[in-house]
């Protein structure tokens, strides 16, 4: 490899490819098992105890009888107007989708894959587009969206197979097919408001491949390999077909089914047992991972045998990289950042880490050097070739390009090179990304147009406006993003009804969900006028500045108490039990508390939950509040009150079985926003009693302000539940490199305030070290009162474990809400100043907290690790 120098153009090495040209891929498949017939070809587990396995020789007759069973299907069929014959695979994970995958390729087609949680009329507009020969399915369950195209179950093809001859397929039978024949068709976002097929060559599938075995070969001791990804991402091309179709001694494949890809602690269990060495995943499945395996001594030692990580498809970030060797210390690990997309067969740069040292180029973790026959340009918009070091537009040439897209669409991503640097490549792929070269490395510096990545998959901000448009009612809706380009950015769609329109945000989000993917559909605000500039175009920054607010109140029911079923020995907890209760939730009772009583039925709720269990402390009772406010019944509180002698106050008890923590990366920055928004616009007893109250948009540009520096530092937290939902965020700094942020009143009186109170603080009272500080705490606003203390709870408890195994020495909170008060109290914080916010002047003289009440406090506190 080398580079021009003084221009911006960089190619990779162009080693002579050792498979025939043209040769279809099956063909290597073929000659594997004729080499190691009983060498196992793959092995699926679907966690719930079923397994299958299949040697080479048995799968590659099973798909010689399927291919020929596909061929009386398909016969007489006409390829689609690029000339292709397409099989579409409606089947989810499992061995017959990769029987499938290769019967189809026997049967001279390429695949196309559907996915199977795919809006209806998504899939509608791929089949009426790619025209398929065939549809292959798991069930009849949804026959009607393939009514207009032929379709059959696996199961029926199956049967049909049976009968059939099971040796190889001559060429003459097959489907015919060009010199390099189309063998996968990928559908991705498009700029035009719809999906579009990536039609991928035979010879960008062997380029790839060989480059592979190549740069990263199987070791002598490794058996098996993984099949995780979803089939409709690029990236399962290299994880199915590396191992299967290798011309040397061939690997096992392990399939894994979705519900073990997105559980870590499934998916390290079975890496585990099969010792994977390599692993192919997005930054935040990897950052899942380094969690699950930091929640225990006994999970730091998993993933040894797992030497090579590779990330792709979003943008990996220095921290997160850091944070891998910083686990993975012993040297024997790598970590590589990939970076392409699916026009370019998944990758065209990669770049290798072996240490901390490797990770960061300028800041930015670098997507490295081309991979074999592959060109990079970086050019300006007359499509000159920028100066060493400047920004310009990546254009990829090289074997790695698709040919297309199904039916033509967007041929102007597909330009004729301008440039003599390789003649055998004179066609470019724009990718819309920017980037520059530094050390002779590339670096990633973002998007050109309204795309983003979430969660790996692409979305164009296009695509949501073209939904938005066609529903009838909308007079205008426009799509947008906090920050294009990135990852897991929030998405949101902002909405002027037609006059007569009767609609709410979620029957918009609920018709946008018939032709969006989960993963691209946008909260929808309605707005009273759509704001535009004096050229006519719409005020994008006005609208990200703008939120519907919404308020939400709790009430409290009292109750009194019965001693009538208290266990012998117990009456004295119970009555400090019951009256603690009857002295949070006041008088006025309407029934006795009992056993049987469900503290929340009666009232109980986040705060006075806290109140109760700090309460029955200081009369020398403790129990955790995971304990507390999991219970059915008071009965089941009882049952788990200890004295204090024999309890250990700071352990926490079973709430890995309920919530998991990650550190906050990018990819979480929609529901931080949203949760910290909501969290505080609506319930923060400062923000919503100050006059004027702080709006809920208005926490945008503090956020905005403060994000970068989060994520670099990397300490905050945040919590998912067993859903995988993200459901609380602890916003926490490094005390000594906390951002100032500008901001407009009222906010900026709180942090004006904020910074009155702390700062002496933090240099008269507080020890001189490494210090954490608790900035903000936000919980998702549909938790019920229960959950919601459990969620803050277990953020707390992390926060200060998570900072102790960090070598801090201690964190810094001020408290303005009772609750987090309580909860600071019930984890030993020392208090150290209590102000009464009322009483606060402003540098400008004015008194913006007058009207709160006397009995809003902060309390500053620290707790010592």
């Amino acid at each position: 490899m080398g580079t021009i120098p003084q221009i911006s153009v960089m190619r990779g090495p162009t080693p002579r490819s050792d498979l025939q040209h043209g040769h279809r891929l099956y063909k290597l498949f073929q000659q594997t098992a004729e080499k190691y017939p009983h060498h196992t070809a793959f092995i699926y587990e679907d966690g719930h105890g079923l397994h299958k396995q299949l040697t080479f020789s048995e799968l590659e007759a099973k798909t010689n009888r399927l291919a020929r069973a596909l061929l009386k299907q398909i016969d007489e069929k006409s390829p689609n107007s690029d000339g292709d014959y397409i099989i579409a695979l409606a089947v989810g994970a499992s061995d017959t989708l990769v029987i499938s995958l290769l019967a189809t390729w026997k049967c001279g087609c390429a695949y196309l894959p559907l996915d199977s949680n795919a809006p209806p009329e998504r899939v509608r507009h791929i089949l009426a587009e790619a025209r398929p020969v065939l549809v292959i399915t798991e069930t009849d369950e949804k026959e009607h969206l393939y009514k207009n195209v032929g379709h059959i179950t696996y199961h029926k093809l199956g049967n049909i197979a049976a009968n059939l001859p099971s040796a190889g397929l001559l060429d003459e039978e097959i489907m015919p097919c060009a010199e390099d024949p189309i063998e996968i068709v990928l559908y991705t976002s498009g700029s035009t408001g719809l999906s579009k097929g990536v039609r991928i060559r035979n010879s960008s599938v062997k380029n790839r491949l060989e480059w592979q075995w190549k740069q990263f070969p199987y070791a002598p001791d490794e058996q098996f390999c993984v099949f995780k990804t979803a089939l409709t991402f690029v990236d399962s091309v290299s994880e199915i077909w590396g191992p299967l179709l290798h011309p040397g001694l061939p690997r096992t494949l392990i399939i894994l089914p979705r519900d073990v890809t997105t559980n870590p602690q499934k998916l390290v269990a079975i890496l585990e047992k099969y010792k994977v060495a390599r692993l192919v995943l997005v930054p935040s499945l990897l950052t899942a991972i380094l969690l699950y395996l930091g929640l225990s001594k006994q999970n730091q030692s998993k993933l040894q045998n797992l030497k090579l990580w590779v990330c792709s498809g979003e943008t990996l970030s220095v921290a997160l990289a850091t944070q891998f060797f910083e686990h993975f210390n012993t040297g024997n690990q790598i970590l590589c950042n990939f970076y392409g997309s699916t026009e370019i067969m998944g990758d065209v740069t990669f770049h290798i880490m072996k240490c901390t040292e490797d990770v960061s180029v300028d800041n930015k973790v670098p997507i490295g050097i081309p991979l074999d026959n592959t060109v990079l340009y970086l050019l300006d918009k007359d499509l000159r070739i920028v100066n060493s070091g400047e920004i310009g537009e990546l254009y990829v040439s090289g074997r790695n390009l698709a040919a297309g897209y199904v039916n033509g669409r967007d041929a102007f991503r597909f330009i004729e090179s301008p440039h003599t640097v390789d003649p055998d490549h004179k066609t470019l792929y724009k990718t819309g990304d920017y980037a520059r070269i530094m050390k002779d490395m590339l670096i990633y510096e973002g998007r050109t147009d309204s795309q983003l990545k979430v969660r790996g998959h692409r979305v164009d901000l296009s695509e949501i406006d073209s939904a938005l448009n066609q529903i009838t009612g909308i007079d205008k809706g426009v799509a947008l993003c906090y920050s294009p380009g990135e990852i897991n950015q929030q998405i949101l769609a902002f909405v002027l009804l037609e006059d007569e329109a009767k609609m709410s945000a979620c029957d918009i989000e609920l018709e946008l969900a018939r032709s969006l993917p989960k993963y691209a559909l946008p909260q929808v605000l309605i707005v009273q006028k759509m704001p535009y500039l004096v050229n006519g175009k719409v005020d994008r920054q006005y609208l990200l500045n703008y939120f519907k607010q919404r308020g939400r109140e709790e009430n409290l029911l009292l109750d009194e108490f019965d001693f009538s079923e208290v266990p012998k020995g117990k009456e004295a907890i119970a009555d400090c039990l019951y009256k603690t209760i009857i002295s949070v939730l006041g008088n006025g009772v309407r029934s006795k508390i009992s056993l049987k009583t469900n503290f929340y039925s009666i009232g109980g709720n986040s705060l006075n939950s806290v109140y109760t269990i700090s309460k029955l402390r200081d009369n020398g009772y403790i129990i955790s509040i995971t304990d507390f406010i999991s219970a059915k019944d008071l009965g089941e509180v009882l049952n788990k009150i200890t004295h204090e002698d024999d309890a250990d106050i700071a352990k926490i008890d079973n709430e890995f079985e309920k919530y998991t923590v990650e550190y906050m990366g990018d990819q979480h920055k929609e529901d931080v926003y949203r949760m910290i928004m909501e969290s505080f616009a609506y319930k923060a007893d400062i923000e919503t009693k100050m006059q004027p109250p702080v709006q809920l948009h208005e926490y945008i540009p503090l956020l905005d302000g403060i994000w970068p520096v989060l994520i670099k530092q990397n300490v905050s937290i945040v919590a998912r539940n067993l859903e995988g939902k993200v459901v609380g965020v602890s916003l926490v700094f490094d005390d000594d490199e906390e951002p100032e942020v500008d901001l407009e009143p009222p906010l900026s009186y709180v942090l004006e305030f904020l910074d009155y109170i702390e700062v002496p603080i933090r240099e008269n009272n507080l020890p001189k070290g490494k210090r954490l500080h608790s900035f903000m705490l936000g919980t998702d606003q549909q938790l019920t009162p229960q959950e919601n203390i459990e969620v803050t709870d277990f953020l707390e408890k992390k926060i200060i474990k998570l900072g102790k195994e960090r070598g801090y020495i201690g964190i810094f909170a001020t408290n303005t809400n009772p609750l987090t008060q309580q909860l600071a109290e019930v984890l030993n914080y020392k208090p150290i100043k209590t102000y009464q916010i009322n009483q606060y002047v402003a540098l400008n003289g004015q008194r913006p907290f007058k009207i709160l009440p006397d009995s809003v406090v902060t309390v500053s506190s620290w707790k010592q690790f």
